[in-house]
C-alpha cells in the first residue's frame, strides 16, 4: 500500500487539498468569508473544487462547502452592505 501511495506523490497528483500551495494550482487569499448562518470566518483560505478551506492561525484547517458560504470580501464594510441589499 506504501508504495501506491509514495507512486502518487512522485506523479504530484492531489491526494488531499490539505497543504497544498500555487505549485498545485490553488491560490491562497485572504479575507473574510459570510456564512450562511450569519457568523464571519477571517483569514486566509483556498477555494477549492467543493468550496473552501480556510487556515487558521493555530495551524488548523476548516474545510467549508460552498453552499455553507454566502459571500466572500475583502472588507467588512462590503460583507454588511451585502448583507443590506440582500434581506
Amino acid at each position: 500500500m506504501l508504495g501506491y501511495l509514495s507512486c502518487w506523490i512522485l506523479l504530484g497528483i492531489p491526494i488531499s487539498a490539505v497543504g497544498q500551495d500555487q505549485s498545485l494550482g490553488l491560490e491562497k487569499q485572504s479575507g473574510i468569508l459570510l456564512l450562511r448562518n450569519g457568523q464571519l470566518l477571517g483569514g486566509e483560505y483556498f477555494k477549492t473544487g467543493f468550496g473552501y478551506e480556510v487556515c487558521l492561525k493555530g495551524g488548523g484547517i476548516i474545510r467549508l462547502q460552498r453552499s455553507q458560504v454566502e459571500f466572500v470580501s475583502e472588507s467588512v464594510d462590503e460583507i454588511y452592505a451585502f448583507r443590506r441589499a440582500s434581506r
